[in-house]
């Protein structure tokens, strides 16, 4: 339908807006979009999957360890006073016992490899 607007020129109806698009959640741990086998949302990279309510949580394999392997990415010189209460943060890898590769924090954030200095001694 064409009409005249409050300024006398012809105008058209506005067509409707797009429709949405509805994405899985993203994954808490490596923050990119999870998917989804109709029965949850998986996040192929994390190899972890959440019911679609995005509750109960749980590994791919949930009987295999966990990477013992922890570091304190603040413990380090020069470290500024207003931020010393972070100095003994501990970050744990949240990957699977024997992984290959980098050590990956649950912020998928801090990376570290075996000869890092910062790893905790407890885990050494």
């Amino acid at each position: 339908m064409t009409r005249r607007n409050s300024a006398g020129r012809f105008a058209t109806k506005r067509t409707p807006p797009e429709d949405l698009e509805f994405r899985c959640p993203d994954c808490p741990y490596c923050l990119t979009e999870t998917g989804t086998d109709g029965d949850s949302f998986v996040c192929y990279e994390c190899e972890a999957s959440w019911s679609m309510d995005g509750r109960r949580g749980r590994w791919s394999d949930p009987d295999e360890l966990a990477c013992p392997s922890a570091i304190k990415p603040f413990d380090r010189d020069g470290l500024s006073p207003e931020h010393e209460s972070i100095r003994h943060v501990v970050e744990r890898c949240l990957l699977a016992d024997d992984h290959g590769g980098k050590h990956k924090a649950a912020d998928y954030y801090q990376t570290w490899d075996d000869d890092d200095p910062r790893i905790t001694k407890e885990t050494k």
